[in-house]
């Protein structure tokens, strides 16, 4: 649709003399308001169409007198080469004040409750606020009218203490040209840059000029607007908004927190920092107050807002985007070749996240090329190498590492009930299915919580980093698979599949179990290795030989059953002991994405967003049954973590526990907006989006999956 508007008048803040009444903006009309004439240029506006009952009851003659013929929205629109016509007609239409910026649609926000009845708009973007006038084919009589001119005004109505008249414009219409096909017509526009969040009132009076002079008509319409930020699709954005994305991140890789601070001001933080915060709180020994518990999705929605903050003291307009990872999957999955398919996907790309490449495994092109890992052997936490890394990871590499393998374990891609939201598996990339069961199938938030701690998103960040330098433990596990079925425990070619399977898995769980054996205080690592000693010289430490019949017994005992499953009866003790030696003397090396140093990777950013979007439309969609952090079931079973050490009370995973990271939202009791520590139940308390104390400072653009609908996954509206 093409509107010949010409140069919009742009809304100029606080032009109001400071002894204005704002009561009566008629009275400092001619001192404030410039008249700006419209020339010929091509606007596109999208809008949002108001109610009726954000108009004014009818159309006011200029002598004050209600005019009978013309009732409330009665008008339709036609075009001419010089003027809008509107001529009276039999039906009552529709006027809206529309609000549009260069990426919004018509269904922006569409199935958020609170933005019922009201525009969205978002700071630090330019928006266009116009009239629209829905045409109605039928019913058209009598004179004509043409329109003539707007006065508009915009008044902040929260924070309370901000409540004022922040702008006034007067704009006149001079030519316009209608779309006849969608039937709507959009003139008068201003612009305005919206600079803070909070509530906002639009009025315009409009003035429709006859042929007749002495029967100018008015109109007033009202429209309410909430200015919050928008978090759209990453593969949705114009490549430069998401490229001002993307080197805002790798500003953060490169400013420390001082500089920053002091470019930026104080909601800065740099990558090193926010590295470190998550090392401090998911690589302790004794507890991870952030993943395996149900604090996983509140503390992280907090470690995302502390993020967007600071991108937001780089480039105001920037909202974090989210990774939609299922549509990966989708694509993969239609091919031969699923995973070269994945990482050859466009987020890879040198301009995106960058591929990873070379024998280190870090991208060589883009912004990304060879991205540092920071050394601080003084931190709470650290790496044997001193770097910021978990301290079960002896990856020597100095740069971002990403192996996408698992010692070479087959990934496991879309087998027979896999995919399922039960599965547990850390190399099965999320689907549809698994988001849509976790959407329709799981009732409770209890059950909602464990569940996507791992399926719906843990593979991403598992298949993304991966593991390598694993020396002979691929070797043993294959020998192991062999020597089985050569002595006929896979029965049958199902059976040998399914434990070829199997032996995938163990060699996955044996490349991850390290971390849970030092956790557990099974194993120890090496507090320093120089940068120059090599990983075969730096690795876990055994803390007995597996000869020791009471220390292996006791290791199997508590990880045998996850190692082997049901088949570990079948294995000599001999066997079992060398796969244990074997573990003790590899020196695995993690990627950073599948352990606690995962911020370091810019893709890790999108990912938590993309459950963060889909818990919202779980509560849009279908309601949890019961919402509370207990178990219903059972509430003396309610775990609220994982971990095997009893005395740490689930440290960051309990409902009253603060987030380790701040958290922007709007104060309830006067609208300002604030930072400040939160506890999970009061996070998952602010962001229910089915009431209107919603208060957080975004939104996401939609609730679409046209991917999965096609992939037989719907994800359907709330009846």
């Amino acid at each position: 649709m093409t509107f010949l508007y010409g140069s919009v008048p742009t809304i100029k803040e606080n032009l109001l003399p400071a002894d204005a009444s704002q009561n009566n903006p008629k009275a400092y009309t001619r001192n404030t308001i410039t008249d700006v004439f419209v020339v010929c240029s091509t606007l596109a506006v999208l809008s949002f169409v108001a109610a009726n009952g954000n108009s004014s009851s009818g159309l006011t003659n200029k002598g004050g007198l209600k005019t009978n013929t013309l009732r409330q929205s009665s008008l339709t629109v036609h075009s001419s080469s010089s003027r809008v016509v509107i001529e009276k007609v039999t039906t009552v239409g529709q006027f809206s004040i529309t609000a549009s910026n260069t990426l919004s649609d018509n269904s922006l926000g569409q199935d958020y409750p609170f933005l019922t009845g009201r525009s969205l708009v978002e700071p630090f973007r330019e928006t266009t606020l116009s009239l629209q006038e829905n045409e109605n084919d039928t019913g058209v009589i009598h004179s004509s009218i043409s329109i003539s001119s707007a006065i508009w005004q915009i008044d902040q109505t929260s924070p309370t203490r901000d409540k004022r008249v922040i702008a006034i414009i007067k704009a006149i219409n001079n030519v316009t040209s209608a779309n006849k096909n969608d039937g709507k017509v959009l003139f008068v526009p201003v612009t305005h840059v919206f600079k803070r969040l909070g509530s906002y009132h639009v009025k315009t009076e409009v003035l429709f000029a006859s042929d007749n002079e002495d029967n100018t008509l008015s109109k007033t319409m009202h429209r309410d607007i909430l200015c919050r930020y928008v978090r759209r699709s990453l593969r949705s954005l114009p490549a430069m908004e998401r490229g001002a994305f993307l080197d805002a991140i790798r500003a953060m890789m490169d400013t420390g927190m001082h500089e920053g601070r002091a470019l930026y001001g104080t909601e800065y933080r740099s990558i090193e920092h926010l590295v470190g915060l998550h090392l401090n709180n998911a690589a302790l020994r004794k507890a991870d107050r952030l993943h395996d518990g149900m604090g996983f999705l509140t503390q992280h929605a907090a470690v995302t807002s502390e993020f967007e903050l600071s991108l937001q003291a780089i480039s105001p307009m920037l909202a974090v985007p989210y990774w939609d990872y299922t549509y990966d999957q989708y694509i993969a999955n239609m091919t031969d070749t699923p995973l070269a398919t994945l990482w050859s996907m466009d987020v890879w790309d040198a301009d995106w996240f960058g591929r990873a490449a070379g024998p280190l495994r870090t991208p060589t092109e883009g912004r990304f090329a060879y991205v540092s890992v920071s050394v601080n052997a003084s931190a709470q936490v650290h790496s044997p190498y001193g770097y910021l890394r978990s301290p079960w990871n002896v990856n020597r590499s100095p740069y971002l590492t990403r192996n996408h393998d698992f010692c070479g374990a087959d990934f496991i891609w879309n087998h027979e009930g896999i995919s399922a939201i039960s599965s547990n598996s850390a190399t099965s990339w999320p689907s549809c299915e698994v988001h849509w069961q976790l959407t329709y199938h799981v009732d409770t938030w209890y059950e909602y919580v464990w569940n996507s701690n791992y399926q719906p998103h843990g593979p991403v960040h598992f298949m993304i980093g991966g593991w390598s330098n694993c020396g002979k433990l691929a070797e043993r596990v294959d020998a192991l698979g062999a020597g089985m079925a050569k002595d006929g425990i896979f029965p049958t070619t199902k059976e040998e599949v399914k434990h070829k399977l199997a032996l995938d898995e163990l060699k996955m769980t044996l490349v991850t179990l390290p971390k849970t054996m030092w956790k557990d205080g099974y194993v120890e690592f090496p507090t320093y290795c120089s940068l120059d000693t090599p990983e075969e010289h730096c690795t876990m430490i055994c803390l007995h030989s597996m000869s020791n019949e009471s220390y292996r017994n006791e290791i199997m005992n508590t990880y045998g059953e996850d190692l082997f499953g049901d088949w570990e009866g079948n294995l000599s003790t001999a066997v079992k002991a060398q796969l244990l030696e074997t573990l003790c003397s590899t020196p695995f090396a993690g990627g950073d994405h599948a352990e606690a140093s995962s911020p370091l990777d810019p893709s890790f950013w999108p990912i938590h967003p993309t459950v963060d979007r889909l818990l919202q439309w779980k509560r849009l969609a279908q309601p949890f049954t019961n919402a509370e952090w207990l178990d219903p079931e059972d509430f003396y079973s309610t775990s609220f973590c994982k971990t095997t050490n009893k005395n740490t009370g689930c440290e960051g995973h309990n409902p009253y526990d603060l987030t380790e990271w701040v958290t922007h939202y709007e104060n309830e009791n006067d609208g300002e907006w604030v930072s400040s520590y939160l506890s999970n139940s009061e996070i998952f308390h602010l962001s229910d989006p089915t009431i209107s104390s919603y208060h957080l400072p975004y939104v996401y653009d939609n609730f679409e999956w046209p991917h999965c609908d096609l992939a037989g996954w719907k994800f359907r509206k709330p009846s």
